[in-house]
């Protein structure tokens, strides 16, 4: 069979045809490799990603620790250890972590053994000051109360809290007895600068200390100001001692010497009449024996009689009520009329009395009575105290407003150490207690004697080089009249007694 002749318009279908055909053969291709590249590039971000979470949870995991242990640092968890092996600077930050680390939980554990050792020493101070008898505060710079124990609590009558940070001033007030008020520059010194040298307030007599409510106590202050750095803040410490009932018990003591003295003195009175009755009647009819028996009864009585004065004397001082009646007196008699008073039992002892004296002499304002009680107290402890052919000088100088006499003797002398207690009730000096002495004092004598000076206005002081170097008492007169004095008097104040030194 013959084939069909093809017409012109069907080359040109098939043309076409083949060419779509071809195109979406072709289009297909394309597609295929477009979604070839597709999974490929999903297939390498796939793999990309992979990697990258890896390398990030490699790097990120240590980095979590690392927080993990900064936090509970933080916290203060000081003994956690960190190890991290990375073998990169992030170990390397770890291990400096974990040294920070170590080396600071081996300093709190030091700081916290310390801590409590500060905290055990407080509370010992604090237990330590709070059992003190004695009140004690402290102030700082500005002299406001940072301390006060208990017993300063107590004297002051305020609680605790209402005193801290107050003002001294306006919680205390201080009188000498005087009733003068003392200044918080007075009884609280203050050092500003380390190099000052620590300041100190310790009066002599007590002082009346008054509380916001009014009460007085009668109290022995003592104070001293702090040295040291002023960033301290430490000021001053005060320390009262409160006296009130020691001054009650005193007051209590002194009653009963009073009383009793008083008792005793009626009958030793009657005691003493009848012995020198006794003693004037025996001359012709007692015998030898008799007459010495009745001599050392009368004796016996008559210092027994000196002792119960002395006793009188000394509760009349300690409650006010011994009195002096000054007058015009002439010194240069007085002293003369001591002298020979005494000489009887000066050369019992072959010890020699020199009375030295200015060619004039002015009156002092004294009680006449008074101050024979003195002169032969001073002058009789010198005759007991000096050894036999020993030399005392008595001998008076012209001060300014005053006359100073002086009672001096080579005898035993006085310690140094017994010298700022002689003038103090029953003080009697070791050695002076010995028979060799022959005395048979109790301690009175000079303290009544300087009683008698003070309230004459006058002073009283000693001076000794030391054992079996002798020794001179001073005291001191104001002359009654300045204007009678003559105008050719010097005053001699300054210048030095003219008498020989007693020869040892």
């Amino acid at each position: 069979m013959n084939p069909v002749p093809k017409t012109p318009h069907q080359g040109n279908l098939f043309l076409k045809i083949a060419v779509v055909v071809i195109i979406t053969n072709l289009s297909l291709a394309l597609g295929i490799i477009f979604h070839l590249k597709l999974i490929f590039t999903l297939a390498i971000l796939a793999v990309t990603s992979i990697i990258n979470l890896g390398v990030i949870y490699t790097f990120l995991l240590p980095l979590k620790s690392l927080l993990k242990f900064t936090v509970k640092f933080i916290n203060g968890q000081t003994n956690e250890r960190f190890n991290i092996q990375t073998g990169d600077e992030i170990e390397e930050l770890a291990l400096a972590f974990s040294q920070i680390n170590q080396n600071l939980s081996q300093t709190l554990t030091k700081t916290l053994r310390e801590k409590d050792l500060l905290v055990s020493e407080k509370n010992k101070l604090a237990t330590i000051i709070s059992s003190i008898t004695d009140g004690i505060i402290v102030v700082d710079l500005h002299k406001k109360i940072i301390l006060a124990n208990q017993s300063a609590l107590n004297i002051i009558g305020i609680p605790g809290n209402e005193v801290l940070k107050q003002n001294l001033e306006e919680i205390i007030k201080l009188t000498d007895k005087t009733d003068r008020i003392l200044t918080s520059d007075e009884y609280c010194p203050i050092s500003l600068t380390p190099s000052d040298t620590p300041k100190k307030f310790k009066p002599n007599e007590p002082v009346v200390l008054t509380n916001k409510a009014n009460k007085k106590s009668q109290i022995r202050l003592t104070s001293t100001s702090v040295i040291g750095n002023t960033q301290a803040d430490l000021g001053c410490v005060l320390i009262f001692h409160d006296l009130t009932q020691e001054t009650a018990l005193e007051a209590m003591q002194v009653d009963f010497v009073s009383m009793a003295s008083h008792e005793l003195r009626t009958p030793l009175t009657s005691i003493l009449g009848y012995l020198n009755v006794l003693a004037e009647d025996g001359k012709n009819n007692f015998t030898t024996t008799q007459k010495d028996f009745v001599n050392k009864i009368l004796t016996a009585s008559q210092q027994l009689a000196v002792l119960v004065n002395n006793l009188l004397n000394v509760s009349r001082v300690e409650r006010g009520a011994f009195s002096i009646s000054s007058r015009p007196l002439d010194w240069a008699k007085t002293l003369t009329q001591a002298v020979d008073e005494n000489k009887l039992q000066a050369a019992q002892k072959n010890i020699s009395l020199e009375l030295n004296l200015p060619q004039t002499l002015p009156s002092v304002s004294a009680d006449p009575v008074r101050m024979m009680e003195v002169l032969n107290n001073l002058i009789s402890n010198a005759v007991n105290y000096t050894p036999e052919g020993g030399i005392i000088k008595i001998a008076a100088k012209i001060g300014s407003n005053e006359v100073i006499t002086m009672i001096s003797d080579n005898g035993k002398g006085i310690p140094k150490e017994a010298i700022p207690h002689l003038f103090t009730k029953f003080f009697r000096v070791t050695y002076a207690l010995d028979t060799s002495s022959n005395s048979k004092g109790t301690g009175l004598g000079l303290y009544l004697s300087k009683s008698i000076v003070e309230l004459h206005h006058g002073k009283i002081w000693v001076e000794s080089a030391g054992i079996n170097k002798g020794s001179t008492f001073y005291f001191s007169l104001p002359i009654s009249t300045i204007s009678k004095l003559p105008s050719n008097f010097p005053n001699l104040n300054s210048k030095p007694l003219d008498i020989p030194p007693v020869s040892a």
